[in-house]
């Protein structure tokens, strides 16, 4: 009744035929149009990253970050092109990015980083084209893709905690009333919550799975033995080791912390991040088992720092920029070099004036950390107040101090992609699947309907059998 008498036409339902051929398209060129205003004569970031598809193609998705943050202090990064790559290599790739940079008019002085995985022929792509042609340029390897290789790397010792945590997920497969069952179970455990969850599923597609899982399982085992006798009998022995599930909790903690960090949109190029050590605090456990623990737990910090070591020398060519751009945070000032001749690896730095320099490292930064709140400084405040005082070194700040390190973007235009295009929704144009997954990923962006959780990696191209042929290479 309401479109009868209020919209022109409105009993004709247009069929979703008609709003593909003959709105899609106009509503992409607009946002189109309106994404390239946006990004005009701005430092951006690039990230791209390819993925297969289900009609066995590689398609590329290309994303550009503004390096200037929103109101919520994060910054954000549009997909700006998906591309079909007919192959797959360092020269497709870089032939497509610098085409969709030319479509988007982004100066090649005005291109800060790339952002790519460590995959090989992604550092081809730079070494052998995209660094000649964006001399200010830098690249990076996606820092929470590091760290999901390190986490991977540091469970693998845990046999039983893996197959704990794979029979527990198992128990429930396909049975929605054991499902039921457990969640009325733990909700009258826990009447004071909300709601009661499943446990997480440690999935090898979803980071952070496997540490959230074992967090989950830590805080309910005790619970585990009544239901488990409720209920099966299959998993009596293994639930007779408890001590286990506490003390990875306690060291997984931190892996989470770092992942959640690195994938986040909060720019965190100038800080320091420390590793903590766990305990046995409040853990009354046999020696014989506090050996065999202490020997698991040595054996996985052992192979995490393995990784950790290979892929933040070899496998990050950023790592010597990433050391350095901490000079523009007053808070390390004190343990940096008081030279400009000391700062090779930013790129214009051997331009910054010794006069200016020296009265940001002696003076400026110093009296600015003494005055600031519990020792932060708003790096925002203080370089935008010293424009007039340094310009050379304030420009740079501004321009370097925000640089993302990850791609954790582009792993989630993936993941729409995908929505897009399924096994089930395949009779689509190229052209409308472009447009969609463009309008799709930037609409939920501009939203914040993106959640740390959506993450996926694509354990195709990008797994880690890849990264280990790229670093042997």
């Amino acid at each position: 009744k309401f479109l009868f008498e209020n919209v022109t036409n409105g009993g004709a339902i247009p069929g979703f035929h008609q709003l593909q051929e003959k709105y899609l398209g106009n509503v992409y060129l607009k946002e189109k149009e309106a994404l390239r205003k946006r990004l005009a004569k701005k430092p951006v970031a690039v990230i791209f990253d390819e993925t297969p598809d289900v009609e066995g193609r590689c398609v590329l998705n290309i994303l550009i970050a503004p390096l200037e943050k929103d109101e919520s202090g994060r910054i954000l990064a549009y997909l700006a092109d998906t591309v079909f790559l007919e192959q797959c290599n360092h020269s497709t790739v870089s032939v497509s990015v610098v085409m969709c940079l030319q479509e988007y008019d982004i100066a090649n002085e005005d291109v800060i980083v790339f952002d790519t995985d460590n995959a090989a022929y992604m550092k081809k792509a730079y070494t052998a084209a995209l660094q000649s042609l964006f001399p200010n340029s830098l690249h990076v390897t996606c820092m929470a893709h590091i760290m999901n290789l390190i986490g991977d790397a540091f469970r693998r010792p845990f046999d039983q905690l893996n197959a704990f945590m794979l029979s527990f997920s198992q128990m429930f497969y396909h049975a929605g009333s054991r499902k039921r069952r457990y969640l009325q179970f733990m909700s009258g455990k826990h009447p004071t919550r909300q709601k009661a969850t499943m446990a997480p599923n440690a999935c090898a597609t979803r980071w952070n799975s496997w540490f959230s899982a074992v967090q989950y399982h830590s805080e309910h085992f005790k619970l585990y033995k009544e239901f488990i006798e409720m209920e099966i009998k299959r998993l009596h022995e293994m639930l007779q080791n408890e001590d286990m599930a506490h003390i990875m909790a306690d060291k997984c903690e931190r892996i989470l912390q770092l992942l959640d960090i690195f994938q986040s949109r909060k720019p965190i190029t100038t800080d320091e991040l420390y590793c903590k050590q766990g305990h046995f605090e409040g853990l009354d456990v046999h020696h014989a088992t506090k050996t065999h623990i202490l020997n698991l737990v040595h054996l996985a910090y052992s192979n995490a720092e393995e990784k950790l070591t290979k892929y933040m020398s070899e496998g990050q060519p950023a790592i010597n920029f990433l050391r350095e751009v901490r000079v523009f945070d007053p808070r390390y000032i004190s343990f940096m070099e008081d030279s400009v001749s000391g700062y090779t690896h930013i790129p214009g730095f051997s331009a910054v004036p010794s006069d200016e320099f020296d009265a940001y490292f002696q003076r400026l930064g110093p009296a600015a950390l003494k005055a600031s709140a519990c020792g932060v400084v708003d790096l925002d405040v203080f370089w935008d107040g010293l424009l007039e005082r340094l310009p050379v070194l304030s420009a740079l700040a501004k321009r370097y101090k925000d640089v993302i390190v990850n791609s954790a973007d582009a792993e989630r235009s993936n993941s729409l992609y995908k929505l897009v295009l399924s096994s089930r929704r395949r009779s689509i144009t190229n052209s409308n699947l472009k447009a969609l997954v463009f309008l799709y990923h930037n609409q939920r962006l501009t939203s914040g309907v993106f959640e740390r959780d959506e993450l996926k990696i694509d354990c195709g191209p990008d797994s880690e059998d890849e990264v280990e042929d790229s670093l042997d290479t």
